[in-house]
């Protein structure tokens, strides 16, 4: 980066960064708790508290049941698409562990 461009750079910041800060800060602040199907959040972490949001079109939702009954009938099509399905889900809730851990470890030098 070329100085000129540094200098302009830290005369924006001064002038509206404080600004786009506070904006940033308040915007997070009311929506943190928030699990929204369009921006893609589908977990967080609220205190010790994990919240999920499943989004799962109709034909997934009917195939899952199909399965659970299939399997219920002892169906091994039925057990396999299910033990799939938790297996998915389950790596989700470990990848959300790590990373409940990761922040932990990143807040506590606080």
């Amino acid at each position: 980066m070329d100085a000129d461009f540094e200098d302009v750079w830290d005369d924006w910041l001064e002038a509206v960064g404080v600004d786009i800060d506070c904006e940033i800060e308040e915007n997070f602040e009311r929506s943190q708790f928030m699990l929204d199907m369009d921006d893609g959040t589908h977990a967080q972490w609220r205190e010790s508290q994990l919240g999920v949001l499943l989004i799962l079109s109709r034909e997934e939702v009917e195939q899952l049941v199909l399965a659970r009954a299939l399997a219920k009938q002892g169906e091994i099509d039925g057990w396999i698409t299910m033990t799939s399905w938790v297996m998915g889900f389950t790596t989700f809730l470990d990848q959300c562990l790590t990373v409940v851990e990761d922040a932990d470890g990143l807040w506590s030098d606080d």
